[in-house]
């Protein structure tokens, strides 16, 4: 089986890549009533083109790594949004997805620092 840590693409109605670090943030952003009514699913990828199923059963979304991988299917469904990926290497797509994982977390530290300049304004100018 492949690694499932090496970034997870799951793929919304629209055919939208997203990018999740692990099977449980990808798991914890998607709702069961979106699996349920097609939003997401029924297959995943991970960065090394293993296919993942997705579920749901109650209000618990399910993402289990089949063993299986499809490189051709997972460059099909990047093509539908990203038509530079359609014919992309594996090692094409597995820096795509370490790109985009990368991408997020400067955005999360550029907001904390935002945040924190904004606080230590707001402490400075009421300290004074």
């Amino acid at each position: 089986m492949g690694r499932t840590d090496t970034g997870i693409l799951i793929f919304d109605e629209t055919g939208a890549a997203l990018v999740f670090a692990s099977l449980a943030h990808a798991a914890g952003y998607m709702e069961a009533v979106d699996v349920e009514e097609g939003v997401y699913g029924p297959f995943a990828w991970t960065a090394d083109a293993e296919v993942v199923e997705v579920s749901s059963t109650g209000e618990v979304v399910t993402l289990i790594p089949t063993g299986r991988h499809d490189l051709r299917g997972l460059r099909r469904r990047l093509a539908r949004t990203r038509p530079d990926l359609a014919g992309a290497s594996a090692e094409a797509v597995r820096r795509f997805v370490s790109d985009d994982l990368a991408e997020q977390t400067a955005r999360r530290e550029r907001s904390w620092h935002r945040r924190l300049a904004r606080r230590l304004r707001q402490t400075g100018s009421s300290g004074s």
